[in-house]
């Protein structure tokens, strides 16, 4: 059912609406009109991501025309976007990571909904107090089958538009990943990666390639991001399962791990002494070990099942072999917070696989023999 909505003031000009419903609630409305080429592909977009609850995707709660419009009431969530915020707020190499991650996140909740943003950029990026979350789906289209192929070519926003879609070659949603390279590439050095003024040719890429190649920073990894992200050919580029791997293992390294600081806050004291055993008799009995070899291989894991199996496998040994109640309560915290976004995402699966069954699906791992076999 629709509701009725009072504006409360005008964000920009006969477009976009902060707004509140009978209740009091506040929201944007957004104002688009039904004969832009691309309004078509756009109501199939909003509609499919109406009511959707991702933590990287604004809510989208209702859409619906009126007169010769489309309108969209979203999450009031937008005060500031990443151009805004990035220059005054951004800084360390932690802080890009966590943007980097959230943005990842998001375009895996589209990929899961074979949604294309296509406009991928820092005005497109807002944060809300914790994360970091995708907007504006105006160039937005659903991909039934995503592979190289011809597709709408007067999209998205130069210095921001991969070269297959700026030389009208065919593309697929890796031209999001070339996006999110230049949005890299402007929370590292706070600029555009290059304007309508430079890009003439493709050779011109060439140049963007070879410069970035150049640059020196703190940390080399960020220089390897950009040239796998910013790759010219298309097949050669990043996808997004890869690209989440290593910005994950670089966040890990900035970042002590989710399970260290629970551990850390729980049993310091024990923590410390188990430090000095480890050094003195590092044998499968000892936790931090343990809790390490986990940690470890949860984090490099790519698929979702084989997460779910490690987190049981974690939890069955914490209980049987080590007796520490309070880290097996949190753990266990972590697989249901785990299998949870699983859902969300709509990723299948399997969770009553039987132990005997985990346990002969983690043989291969050589990390975990011994704490297989003891």
């Amino acid at each position: 059912m629709m509701h009725k909505y009072t504006v409360i003031k005008e964000i920009k000009h006969k477009k976009i609406f902060l707004v509140k419903n009978e209740q009091g609630s506040k929201f944007y409305q957004k104002k688009y009109p039904c004969y832009q080429p691309n309004s078509d592909n756009l109501w199939d977009v909003l509609k499919k991501l109406q009511s959707q609850k991702y933590s990287n995707i604004v809510k989208i709660y209702e859409v619906f025309k009126d007169h010769s419009q489309i309108n969209v009431i979203e999450e009031a969530c937008q005060d500031q976007n990443l151009r805004e915020y990035a220059p005054k707020n951004i800084k360390s190499e932690n802080q890009i990571l966590k943007c980097l991650l959230d943005i990842i996140e998001g375009l895996m909740e589209l990929k899961n909904l074979k949604i294309i943003h296509r406009d991928i950029k820092p005005d497109n990026i807002v944060y809300d107090g914790s994360n970091f979350k995708i907007i504006d789906f105006e160039t937005a289209k659903i991909n039934q089958d995503d592979r190289l192929k011809k597709q709408s070519l007067e999209i998205g926003t130069f210095g921001y538009r991969a070269p297959q879609i700026i030389f009208e070659h065919d593309y697929s949603s890796k031209c999001d990943i070339w996006s999110l390279g230049c949005v890299l590439y402007f929370l590292l050095f706070k600029q555009d990666i290059y304007s309508v003024q430079n890009i003439q040719n493709e050779s011109n890429f060439q140049d963007i390639i070879q410069h970035i190649l150049q640059i020196q920073l703190d940390d080399q990894n960020f220089k390897d991001l950009l040239s796998q992200m910013l790759q010219i050919d298309e097949t050669k580029r990043i996808d997004l399962i890869d690209l989440r791997k290593k910005v994950q293992k670089l966040y890990n390294k900035y970042n002590p791990s989710i399970i260290s600081t629970y551990i850390g806050n729980n049993t310091t004291s024990d923590i410390s002494q188990r430090q000095i055993e480890i050094q003195q008799n590092p044998n499968p009995n000892n936790l931090v070990n343990f809790v390490k070899t986990m940690t470890s291989l949860i984090f490099k894991e790519g698929n979702a099942q084989n997460e779910i199996n490690l987190y049981k496998f974690w939890l069955r040994q914490l209980e049987l072999k080590f007796s520490d109640n309070d880290l097996r309560d949190q753990i266990n915290n972590l697989l249901l917070y785990k299998i949870d976004d699983l859902k969300k995402k709509k990723i299948k699966i399997d969770l009553f696989i039987s132990m005997d069954e985990i346990i002969e699906s983690l043989k291969n791992i050589q990390e975990l023999q011994q704490y297989i076999d003891s």
